[in-house]
């Protein structure tokens, strides 16, 4: 299930409207949108919650599952 935060960058099919397929990297990397930002995100919604480390441990397992789930996409 997507997060309503990211839902808007959904193409239809759970894959992010700006990844470059077959670069497996994000068109609009430079001027991403701060839900997109790993340190915009904690800085603005996660701080209070959890140490820095915590929260990048956490963003991996949620990248290495997505990996896992979609293999053909995100292979880097």
């Amino acid at each position: 299930m997507l997060a309503p935060e990211t839902a808007w960058l959904d193409r239809g099919d759970g894959i992010c409207r700006n990844l470059d397929l077959a670069t497996a990297r994000c068109r609009i990397y430079d001027r991403r949108p701060d839900v997109c930002n790993v340190r915009a995100m904690y800085e603005q919604r996660y701080r209070k919650q959890m140490a820095w480390p915590v929260f990048v441990v956490l963003n991996q397992v949620a990248c290495d599952e997505l990996r896992k789930l979609r293999p053909e996409v995100l292979v880097r």
